[in-house]
């Protein structure tokens, strides 16, 4: 998937652990999301079997989830709502950080 943003870079969706993609969900389901964890974390399920599993998605993605794209080169941010469409917003003061959405040193995975 690709689109432009609104200073002409295009913005691509082709891969994982993209450093300008993240996803959000609302306040609202953030108590069904732990309580998803905690059930997959006592009966863990196999990864394959997790991704082809269509009843286990509704219980692990919450309502609301949002995906955001944050342009590197002018730091808009563009959310998709649910029916598809890209919302974007503009930072409001220069020198806004482009990298909001990638990850810091201290959280990624230990090797």
């Amino acid at each position: 998937m690709k689109f432009h943003c609104q200073c002409d870079h295009v913005i691509s969706d082709s891969t994982t652990d993209i450093p300008y993609k993240a996803y959000s969900w609302p306040d609202q389901s953030r108590d069904a999301v732990f309580a998803a964890i905690e059930r997959l974390m006592e009966r863990p399920v196999p990864a394959d079997i997790l991704q082809q599993d269509a009843l286990v998605w509704p219980i692990v993605i919450p309502k609301g989830q949002r995906t955001m794209y944050q342009c590197p080169e002018c730091g808009r941010l563009h959310i998709k709502s649910d029916d598809g469409h890209y919302w974007c917003f503009k930072p409001e003061f220069d020198g806004t950080p482009k990298t909001l959405f990638q990850a810091s040193r201290s959280t990624e995975k230990a090797p």
